[in-house]
Formats: C-alpha cells, structure tokens, sequence
C-alpha cells in the first residue's frame, strides 16, 4: 500500500500548505541500492514464471538466500537515512517482515483463509504449484505467523491484496516522510498575550514566538490580541 501512503501524504500536505517542491529536499543515501534489490528480485521472479530446468530450479532452491540479502541491503539503507522523520517507523515495520521471512525459510508466509478473503483464488494456484518465490503459504510449522501476511484487503477497495502488520508500520512511516517533506520551511508562529492591572491602568506585553527568537511586543501596537 505504499502508492496510497504517498498519495494520503501529498494530499494532506497540500491541505495544511505544505509544497510540493520541498520533497526534492529529501536526499536518500545509497538511492541506487532501491533500483539493484528492485532489478534482482523483479528479474528473479520473472526467469522464475516464464523459465524450465535448471535455471528454474536454481531459483527456487537459493532466490530465498537473495531474498534474505535484499532485505537486509534494504533495511542497511533505511538506517543511512535514519535522520529523516517516519525512517524509524518503516525500520521498525521492515524489521517485523524481515523477521518473519527469515524464520521462515526465506519467504514471507501467507494465509490461505486471508486469500480467500480478498477474493484473491488465483493465487492459490502459484502458490500450489510453487512458482512464488518470495511467499509462501502459511502450515502449522509457519513461525511467527502473527507478522506474516494475515490481513486481507478485498473490494471494494480498487487493489485487493494480503499484508502484514509490518506492512501496514512501512506505510505509517511512508506517509510520515512525505508529510514532513513537504512542511519542511513551514514555520510555526505562536503568539501569546500576558495582561494585568496596575493602578487602574492596563498594561500587557505579548511575547511572539517565531521559530526560536523570542520578540517582546507592547499590547499597544495591536488592535486587538492575536492568537495562532
């Protein structure tokens, strides 16, 4: 779900005035390793479907050792740029999967009832027929299926799928990051209004915050009080 993530992120952050532009900003250490761990497992699982013999059996006897590396380069990455806000979250979720696909062989499990449940038979047959090499579906001997792939998302919702607990923290933190990107410049501006009688006479002060330069402001220069 992170192409929802993004989008719930841009919109909320055009609503509360942030731009656009302002995520260019946002400058990921070792990018490339994103395209390389794409381009391995996207291939790999493409020779793997459209592949017989030998290459096919190769996949599916060590792609689940790649698997493993992949997530691991992923999550190498992820602490590279662990100063940007809602990386710890997507580090914590990654972490959640990673552990599930590492006790269990190299792949990440999925519910056959939750398939079911997002009308999502069709995979059933991969599944079967172990044309999948980054799933599996979950057995008795499945460890730690409570991270595993258990949640459905069936229509009406447009993209039906299965995730995890750990997916949905990815998303968390995805949307956080967007967020924040584009509210970085926008700054906060507080003003609070101190006032109290002496002899009769009204006298106040306003202290006006603007990022963390403190201004003393007479009540006397405002028509009235003003709070942000």
């Amino acid at each position: 779900m992170m192409f929802e993530s993004i989008i719930l992120a841009l919109i909320a952050g055009k609503l509360k005035g942030g731009k656009f532009r302002n995520i260019s900003s946002v400058y990921l250490k070792g990018w490339y390793l994103i395209f390389i761990c794409f381009i391995i497992e996207t291939l790999s699982v493409f020779l793997r479907l459209n592949t017989v013999g030998t290459l096919s059996n190769f996949l599916n006897k060590y792609y689940a050792y790649a698997n493993i590396v992949i997530y691991v380069i992923m999550m190498v990455l992820i602490c590279l740029n662990v100063k940007y806000k809602g990386m710890t979250i997507i580090l914590i979720g990654s972490f959640l999967n990673f552990i599930a696909i590492l006790l269990n062989g190299g792949k990440m499990p999925v519910s056959q009832s939750a398939l079911v449940n997002a009308s999502m038979m069709h995979q059933l047959a991969l599944f079967k027929h172990n044309l999948l090499l980054t799933h599996t579906l979950i057995t008795d001997k499945t460890k730690l299926f409570i991270l595993s792939d258990i949640i459905p998302i069936p229509k009406p919702y447009p993209i039906n799928k299965v995730i995890s607990i750990g997916d949905i923290i990815i998303d968390i933190g995805i949307f956080v990051i967007v967020y924040s990107a584009m509210m970085i410049g926008k700054r906060k501006c507080k003003m609070v209004t101190f006032s109290y009688n002496m002899k009769n006479w009204e006298f106040g002060i306003s202290e006006l915050f603007f990022s963390e330069t403190v201004v003393i402001i007479p009540n006397s220069l405002f028509c009235g009080n003003i709070e942000v």
